[in-house]
């Protein structure tokens, strides 16, 4: 347990939680991100896990967030698609690697909702794609027509 000031929302939660795990992150082979927005599911998460077990793949969330265009924080440009980050689960070759630590390093702080979107949220999934990182939704959103972000 890592008691802490409620500062920087979610992400600073979390860098907060990676800077006290410290070289101990080595030794994990998957780790959750996960704040107190996610509820559910009522019950096991074994069947997720198994599932998701099976997945090749470097990092994965319960849900995703389509694309959208306009950007609808800033209005312009486009919000790729990515994983909400409720709950991200993140494995070995992500965790160990010098992208992850250089994206903790370089974070700022996060002191609004916008920052939040704008520095982690919008931003995680994308940028470790490009770096060739593979991710899943567990519930991807186009299995769920019709329903809204």
């Amino acid at each position: 347990v890592l008691q802490r000031d409620n500062v920087g929302m979610d992400v600073g939660g979390y860098a907060d939680a990676l800077a006290a795990l410290g070289d101990r992150i080595d030794t994990i082979d998957e780790l959750i991100l996960m704040n107190y927005t996610w509820f559910g599911p009522v019950g096991s998460f074994d069947d997720v896990f198994d599932r998701m077990s099976s997945s090749d793949v470097d990092f994965w969330g319960m849900t995703a967030h389509g694309a959208e265009d306009p950007h609808p924080i800033t209005g312009t440009g486009i919000m790729r698609a990515h994983l909400q980050s409720h709950w991200i689960a993140v494995r070995a070759r992500l965790l160990r690697s010098e992208h992850w630590r250089d994206y903790w390093a370089s974070m700022p702080p996060i002191t609004s909702y916008r920052e939040s979107i704008l520095n982690h949220e919008s931003r995680f999934t994308g940028h470790f794609a490009d770096l060739g990182y593979r991710w899943a939704a567990a519930f991807p959103e186009e299995d769920y027509p019709g329903t809204t972000h």
